[in-house]
């Protein structure tokens, strides 16, 4: 039977006003504290104009509305949407990569949910379609996905991992940088809503425990190291809230992924569409045996603010198990080509600079600089921190990184930031390899291997020294 048009949630009306707010909000108070001094009569002879406005776009916003329709079928996605100019969408169901259903807090009292659809010829920021539909519905819509690429009589199996393990990731993911950037951001925003005078008193509140929390160190260094741990614990409670209740499920090939607690997502991802399976790890994860698997899927943790991993924490001694269970696709192999232990200063040479550069300037500005010598020496100490991690990274790489191929699947060990990488690829993914020789690699008959996978955006593989010859055999390569 052939589905019916439907019109979206009238929440679109709001959402389409969402633009127009900052317009509306001085007219409208304005308006009441005109009404409040010289009575109704006064308003209107002074705010017929601001009432016009409002009133027009308003009915323009609600024009709009019934202006976007939709059809979700067995076919696939079909939606007509614009007022002068109008615009019909047809997205086949097949080549859906991930569908999203977001049940965000502020939307819950409306009864609606945001549905994003992602496909491979979208764009990397955006998703390419983006619809307010009733709960029930977006119910009905996941469960079409789900049944497009999975059968009835296919296995379910299902994962919901403890709190621990989800404050595991949460731990291992946060920067105290992302955390004080959200902060800040926060404070602004809540001072643009609540006035200046509230977002200093924030600012004077910190400064004050501060001084009291100081310990003897210089006040400013102090309000530097607490603002880090303020800016971590922040992201690291921002990261739990959005994994906890996470529930991976499979069923055939499709992938079923929710989580969060005020904000509550659902993924239906089809196993073909991912491009690889990446098993992460941080120095501090590696030291525990811990590591979190993650996906990368067109449309799949393509905001900031989406669940990033399908398995949030697993021990390092039962990843193969959990992947043999979920993910038997992409089973990573042992290291069959890796660099000779000669090439330990390619992986520690530029974290060795910062390691040595920042306690020289240290001394040095603390010399130059006495007045300064206990702020400029506690802030070189912090700043040590990162530098020496990323070196102990480069390090542990060294030890762990290299490549190894079955059949068509590939596994790449390498690290990349402050984390450390396995990454099983599909060679039908991958788009294209280079291998890269410095002057000394070419006398050396060694190179840099550089892989760049099929995605939204380059995604690029680094693996460091490898031996030419074996690495150009292993993919098929020719001189």
């Amino acid at each position: 039977m052939k589905e019916e048009w439907r019109h979206s949630h009238p929440f679109l009306i709001l959402h389409n006003l969402k633009g127009f707010f900052y317009m509306l909000i001085i007219p409208l108070v304005r308006g009441f504290v005109t009404a409040f001094g010289g009575g109704l009569a006064a308003w209107l002879n002074s705010a017929w104009v601001d009432i016009l406005v409002f009133v027009f776009i308003l009915l323009g916003s609600v024009w709009q509305w019934r202006c976007c329709t939709y059809r979700f079928d067995r076919r696939g996605l079909h939606a007509r949407q614009g007022i002068l100019i109008r615009r019909t969408y047809y997205i086949p169901l097949q080549k859906i990569a991930t569908l999203c259903a977001v049940h965000s807090f502020y939307l819950r009292p409306f009864g609606a949910v945001n549905l994003r659809a992602d496909t491979l010829a979208g764009s990397k920021k955006r998703n390419d379609f983006s619809l307010f539909v009733s709960k029930s519905e977006a119910q009905r819509i996941l469960q079409l996905r789900l049944q497009a690429v999975s059968s009835s009589s296919s296995l379910t199996r299902q994962y919901r991992p403890k709190s621990l393990y989800v404050a595991a990731l949460a731990a291992f993911s946060s920067s105290s940088f992302a955390g004080v950037v959200f902060l800040a951001t926060l404070v602004s925003q809540t001072g643009k809503l609540l006035g200046n005078e509230f977002s200093e008193r924030i600012y004077g509140t910190f400064s004050r425990v501060t001084h009291l929390l100081a310990f003897g160190l210089p006040p400013a260094a102090a309000a530097l190291g607490y603002l880090l741990l303020f800016g971590w614990l922040c992201a690291f409670t921002v990261n739990f809230i959005r994994h906890k209740n996470f529930c991976l499920r499979r069923q055939g090939n499709a992938l079923y992924i929710t989580g969060g607690i005020f904000t509550k997502r659902e993924y239906a991802v089809a196993v073909q569409s991912i491009n690889f399976l990446d098993i992460r790890q941080s120095v501090l994860s590696w030291l525990l045996r811990f590591c979190s698997v993650h996906i990368h899927a067109v449309g799949y943790s393509k905001h900031s603010d989406d669940v990033s991993g399908v398995v949030p924490a697993v021990r390092t001694r039962d990843v193969q198990k959990t992947l043999h269970l979920f993910f038997p696709e992409f089973i990573p192999d042992k290291r069959q080509l890796k660099h000779n232990w000669g090439a330990l200063f390619k992986f520690i040479g530029d974290p060795s600079w910062g390691c040595i550069l920042i306690p020289v300037c240290t001394l040095l500005l603390r010399w130059l600089l006495p007045d300064w010598g206990d702020f400029i020496g506690w802030v070189g100490f912090m700043l040590c921190f990162p530098a020496y991690w990323f070196l102990t990274v480069r390090l542990i790489d060294y030890f762990t990184s290299g490549i190894a191929r079955e059949g068509d699947r590939f596994t790449l060990r390498y690290s990349s930031g402050y984390f450390l990488h396995t990454v099983v690829l599909p060679r039908d993914k991958i788009a294209w390899v280079c291998l890269r020789q410095s002057p000394i690699q070419y006398f050396d008959k060694k190179c840099d291997l550089l892989v760049f996978s099929f995605s939204e955006g380059e995604r690029r593989h680094h693996i460091r020294n490898l031996d030419w010859q074996a690495a150009a055999e292993l993919f098929g390569l020719q001189k």
